[in-house]
């Protein structure tokens, strides 16, 4: 059981700063414009996130999905992960301990749509912009203070899940630097005074004034 806990600390935080990675890199492509490639890297931290909560609760799980990096063909690997992730249901069951909020679920599903999937919305916003007094980097979605709205909105969501899970799976170890708790504890004040004053209905669809 002590190695499966060692081990399930050290998946933990390898997704978890895989999930910082991704948020820091998402943030980059909003500012370049690059508004639906950015929901690709938050759907990947929303994922490597509630990957870390569900080893956190579940520790010998995580021994048992790091096998997959053991496995050296990629369609094995890939039948491997998949199998783990039908009996394991790992979205699903991190969102049941929050019911009746199914946002989760609700979220993962969103930005998949638009960061990941291929349709009309997301093929429109990757179109050359004609915009006047705008750099044409590509995308339709340049110059939209909206979708910059947006991209910062579901960035700073997944930015607090990620410290709240470095808090939860950590805090016996940042608890030795009472700066760090302090700085945490600010962050989500602050992240909540700027909630309650954010912008509702954001879209990637609308022109902004």
């Amino acid at each position: 059981m002590i190695a499966d806990v060692s081990t399930s600390e050290t998946i933990c935080i390898n997704l978890l700063h895989a999930a910082w990675s991704s948020i820091i890199n998402a943030t980059r492509l909003a500012l370049y414009g690059a508004h639906v490639d950015a929901l690709n890297l938050v759907r990947a931290a929303l994922e490597a996130t509630y990957h870390a909560e569900y080893f956190r609760d579940h520790p010998s799980d995580a021994a048992e999905w790091d096998k997959a990096g053991l496995i050296v063909d990629f369609e094995d690997r890939r039948k491997f992960l998949e199998e783990f992730s039908k009996n394991k249901r790992v979205r699903w069951n991190v969102e049941q301990k929050y019911l009746p909020d199914r946002s989760l679920s609700r979220f993962f599903q969103e930005l998949s749509t638009y960061g990941s999937h291929a349709n009309p919305v997301t093929v429109a916003l990757h179109l050359s912009s004609n915009m006047p007094g705008i750099a044409n980097l590509g995308f339709l979605s340049v110059g939209r203070s909206e979708a910059m709205r947006l991209c910062a909105s579901h960035i700073l969501h997944i930015l607090s899940y990620a410290l709240c899970e470095f808090h939860d799976s950590f805090g016996h170890y940042l608890s030795q630097n009472p700066s760090l708790t302090a700085t945490y504890q600010q962050f989500q004040r602050d992240l909540a005074t700027i909630r309650s004053g954010a912008p509702q209905g954001l879209s990637l669809l609308r022109w902004a004034p």
